[in-house]
């Protein structure tokens, strides 16, 4: 994995820093498994982002952090102090990889520091410099940094591109013996931007900056700020992929000769390639390497068996075909040990025997096998028999333990490479601004959106709603408003539609009713001023006029997952019928005793049983969209 270059940082500031600048820290998580710090974000415009550090790696926004699983939930000191705090602003130190987050909170401020730098760290410091949380204590050449110290940065190269003296720079081009090097060593030039920099204006790579004046290098510096101006200006950023269409490499701009998919932002960019290593990286599995561990020593252990068992057999072969002689030399050699007078002769080549007290050795090539004479010599040889035996029984075991590991271990490696999958379409499907409501595309092709709580009851009047939208509710206290944009010109199932999901996200779902009214009006007739001495509740308006009426909307909710462009999956909700022609993947629900989350869990199990093809699409759903979708305790009447 490489890790982001000064460059890099600059693009991604420049691209980021007005949709951050003044967003709310929500929470702050810590993901232990990955070193990986997530501020998660409310921008201005109610949407939420994750903000991604890896110290001495990466920085990236994202829409969502797919490693739930590994965050801590510790309190943790940057948590207290800047929870629920506003991001003023985000800079970076000119031609650094060091960037720069203004915090404010009341009446105190805080920067923290992210160094993306070899050894790098998160720091939160207060007014006065002095540190309040650290990613790890440091301890250098240059500083030494814990909590309650100072903070310093790290100290800076003298005649970096940023760096206002071109004498100073011009000394640091001369670094290198020759240009590539003066750019990269000298001038902190990233090493693919240096080398597509001399190709593009056709300079010579191999000159030696030494050896050139003043007024060449000078040129030679200001073209190269030219060429980096414009990539800050105008990027154009890209991803290579292998065969696999795993992510192998970025770049913040197409360099010649590099064969890259484009993307739109660099933001973007970022995301999709560090994501992907963060999913690689997070499945590794310590138990297939302990299996592995096992499975090395299993066939070592079969090695040494089946070669011990070749030389036996070839021992045992050779007897057979001179038993009567072998015999005849191994009784001697019993003999022997009553008489010492009697001498033995071996008569074979290719053997070599010795005499040890009660035993002979024999030797032969690479076989070493000791007989015993204290036995008759057919003994030995139904020996020799009953170790082949064994050695080929322990061939079998191993065989078979081989086969048992290597079916865990693709097991395994199967579970993981299907975990990377889900997490790759997790991270790659684009979620559209009117998810985070509850909402539905009508099969008139309108769009209608809900609030899930009185917050975004709240926000759909007053921001979202609009000349020509209509405004729905249930005929019962407490429930989400829908509006129907363009709904004046919705047709009769459009409107019946939008009534279907106001009358499931009402109160009246969880007072287990059948049925209920739902009530729609124009924009126009929706006010949030009370009548004078009266007051309105957050998520209350008023209704004037006429109200144009759905009568006994049955509270039946189908529920089910779609597959966007047949790559990725998304949760729908709508009448039954709906949702049918939408999907193959759904359920009915109706108001029940069971939790949101027994019936979404329930929904997931039973959809995998049933549509074993799509397993990677219904696990690739987050089971909190799922909850998130189910009004209230529900009971399951239908699975497709």
């Amino acid at each position: 994995m490489k890790s982001m270059n000064w460059i890099d940082l600059a693009v991604l500031i420049r691209e980021v820093s007005t949709v951050l600048r003044d967003s709310i820290i929500d929470n702050v998580y810590l993901d232990k498994v990955n070193d990986v710090m997530i501020l998660k974000l409310r921008l201005h415009s109610g949407d939420k982002k994750y903000l991604v550090i890896k110290p001495g790696s990466f920085i990236y926004l994202t829409d969502q952090y797919l490693h739930r699983e590994s965050l801590s939930k510790e309190k943790s000191s940057l948590k207290r102090n800047i929870v629920n705090c506003r991001l003023r602003n985000i800079t970076q130190i000119p031609c650094e990889r060091i960037i720069d987050l203004e915090i404010s909170c009341g009446a105190s401020n805080y920067v923290l520091t992210i160094e993306i730098i070899p050894r790098g760290v998160v720091v939160l410091r207060d007014q006065n410099n002095k540190i309040l949380y650290i990613s790890r204590p440091l301890k250098t050449r240059d500083r030494i940094l814990r909590v309650g110290s100072i903070y310093q940065y790290p100290p800076r190269p003298q005649g970096s591109l940023c760096d206002q003296d071109i004498n100073s720079r011009i000394n640091s081009l001369r670094k290198g013996y020759d240009l590539i090097r003066g750019l990269v060593i000298g001038l902190g030039i990233p090493s693919y931007v240096a080398e597509d920099f001399v190709k593009r204006y056709n300079i010579d790579a191999s000159k030696d900056p030494r050896k050139m004046n003043s007024e060449e290098l000078k040129d030679l510096i200001l073209k190269l700020q030219e060429f980096i101006d414009q990539i800050m200006i105008s990027p154009n950023p890209c991803i290579v992929y292998d065969k696999d269409n795993r992510p192998i490499e970025y770049y913040v701009y197409k360099p010649l000769d590099k064969e890259c998919v484009s993307t739109l932002r660099f933001d973007e960019t970022l995301s999709k390639y560090f994501t992907w290593y963060l999913i690689s990286g997070s499945a590794h599995d310590k138990d297939i390497d302990e299996e592995k561990k096992i499975l090395d020593k299993l066939s070592m252990d079969h090695r040494l068996a089946e070669e011990q068992l070749k030389r036996l057999k070839r021992f045992k072969e050779f007897i057979e075909s001179n038993y009567l002689d072998f015999e005849e030399i191994f009784n001697c050699y019993r003999r022997s040990l009553g008489d010492k007078t009697v001498k033995c002769v071996n008569r074979f080549k290719d053997l070599e025997i010795i005499p040890q007290g009660r035993k002979i050795t024999v030797k032969s090539d690479d076989l070493v096998y000791e007989m015993d004479l204290s036995k008759e010599f057919k003994d030995n040889y139904i020996e020799i028999a009953k170790e082949i035996s064994q050695l080929e029984r322990k061939l079998e075991r191993i065989e078979l333990e081989q086969t048992k590991i290597r079916e865990r271990i693709r097991e395994s490696e199967e579970r993981i490479k299907l975990e990377q999958e889900v997490k790759r379409i997790k991270s790659e499907r684009k979620v559209q601004w009117f998810e985070r409501f509850h909402w539905i595309i009508t099969s008139e092709n309108l769009l209608a959106i809900g609030g899930r709580d009185a917050d975004q009851n709240e926000i759909i009047v007053k921001k979202y709603l609009e000349d020509k939208d209509l405004f729905f509710h249930a005929d019962i206290q407490g429930g989400s408003v829908f509006i129907l944009k363009n709904g004046v010109y919705a047709g009769e199932r459009s409107i019946k539609e939008v009534a279907h999901l106001a009358a499931c996200y009402s109160k009246a779902w969880k007072g287990g009713l059948g049925s209920i009214d739902v009530f729609y009006v124009e924009s126009s007739q929706v006010s949030k001023k009370p009548p004078s001495g009266e007051y309105l509740s957050k998520g209350s308006f008023m209704i004037y006029g006429e109200k144009h009426w759905v009568r006994g909307v049955e509270l039946k909710l189908g529920l089910g997952i779609e597959i966007v462009d047949n790559k990725y999956p998304r949760v729908i909700i709508g009448p039954p019928e709906y949702v049918a022609n939408k999907t193959r993947i759904y359920s009915i629900i109706v108001p029940g005793d069971h939790s949101a989350r027994e019936v979404a869990e329930e929904l997931i199990k039973r959809w995998l049983s049933k549509h074993k093809d799509y397993s990677i699409m219904i696990k690739a759903v987050d089971l909190e969209e799922i909850i998130s979708r189910i009004p209230g305790k529900s009971r399951i009447i239908y699975v497709n």
